[in-house]
C-alpha cells in the first residue's frame, strides 16, 4: 500500500479515509517583447550565434531556470490554509492614520 504525508505539515493522509488534495505548480519564464522594442536587423544571424553558444552551456541549467513543475500532496486543512493565501503573502494590519 502506497503511503502519503502532507508536504506541508508531515500529517500521514490515510488516502482510504481521508481526502488528499494535490497541488502543482508549474513556473515558467515570461519573455515579452513589444515589436516596437526590437531593432530592425536580421534575426536569424542573431538566433545562430545563440544555438552555436549553447554547446558550452548546461541545457539542464536553463531549462530549470526558464521552466519548473512541482506538485505537493496536502491534508485538508493545509489545503484550506494555501487555498486563502496561495502566494504566501503576509497581510499586515492597516496603520491608523490621521487626516491631518
Amino acid at each position: 500500500m502506497i503511503t502519503f504525508a502532507c508536504d506541508r505539515c508531515q500529517k500521514k493522509i490515510d488516502s482510504k479515509q481521508e481526502l488528499r488534495f494535490v497541488v502543482s505548480v508549474e513556473v515558467e519564464a515570461a519573455m515579452d517583447f513589444d515589436e516596437e522594442d526590437r531593432p530592425d536587423h536580421e534575426y536569424l544571424n542573431e538566433l545562430q550565434e545563440l544555438l552555436e553558444s549553447l554547446d558550452t552551456v548546461d541545457c539542464a541549467e536553463i531549462s530549470d531556470k526558464a521552466y519548473q513543475k512541482k506538485s505537493y500532496d496536502l491534508c485538508e486543512q493545509c489545503c484550506q490554509e494555501y487555498l486563502k493565501n496561495p502566494l504566501a503573502i503576509e497581510h499586515a494590519a492597516p496603520m491608523g492614520c490621521s487626516n491631518n
